[in-house]
């Protein structure tokens, strides 16, 4: 799979997954909501514009930006996260925009619901330093060939970009899962987990994809 098609595959599974999730609009507009429900909301709102927004600029070729722009998106999954099965005193900080990241706190919440939470916890550095200009980040732009500065092997950053689209639609999937979970969407919530394990597959035999999020644990 060249990265143009998984970009095509990526937006297709970006408005299917929306529209699927959007089917009870108008049901939950009648709903009383609390600050938890709200805030689900506008979270998966965030999610998937980010995700949108990493598909766009690797299809016009602003590699950097679309690695700088995964701290974002990876900190609005979290949230989103805390958000529906944080502790009360998360979810107040988070309504009035007290919240500092915890990516090692919500990663060991996350474990305990998706069997994740380490890998978010474990790779904060790099998202650290893909969003302020790190090493992992400016090493792009230098040839391994040439050793000139704005010349970086197309291979390698076709490679990285591929494993980009490929990692954040599988988190896109995962907050998806999470949302159609804490709403009660079973019939959602088991579509999404059967066009996620298809998806995985599929990675693993483009790419060989390692990063493989797993099932959801249902609410009791």
């Amino acid at each position: 799979m060249n990265v143009q098609d998984a970009i095509t595959q990526a937006f297709n599974l970006n408005h299917r997954l929306q529209h699927l999730l959007g089917s009870h609009e108008e049901e939950n507009a009648v709903k009383k909501h609390g600050r938890r429900q709200v805030l689900s909301m506008l979270y998966w709102a965030i999610i998937v514009e980010h995700h949108q927004g990493i598909l766009h600029l690797i299809e016009s070729d602003y590699h950097a930006s679309a690695f700088a722009l995964l701290r974002s998106f990876e900190e609005a999954f979290l949230r989103s996260f805390v958000a529906m099965y944080g502790t009360d005193n998360q979810v107040a900080a988070l309504w009035d925009d007290k919240y500092n990241a915890e990516f090692e706190v919500v990663g060991e919440q996350m474990d305990k619901k998706l069997e994740y939470g380490p890998f978010f916890k474990d790779h904060l550095k790099m998202l650290h330093s893909f969003t302020h200009g790190g090493r992992i980040q400016w090493i792009k732009f230098i040839s391994v060939d040439s050793n000139h500065i704005g010349t970086a092997a197309s291979k390698s950053l076709n490679d990285e970009a591929l494993a980009l689209v490929m990692m954040t639609t599988l988190v896109l999937f995962l907050a998806a899962l999470i949302m159609a979970d804490f709403w009660g969407y079973t019939s959602e919530h088991q579509t999404v987990q059967e066009m996620h394990d298809e998806y995985v597959e599929e990675a693993r035999d483009a790419f060989g994809l390692m990063l493989t999020p797993r099932t959801l644990r249902n609410s009791e």
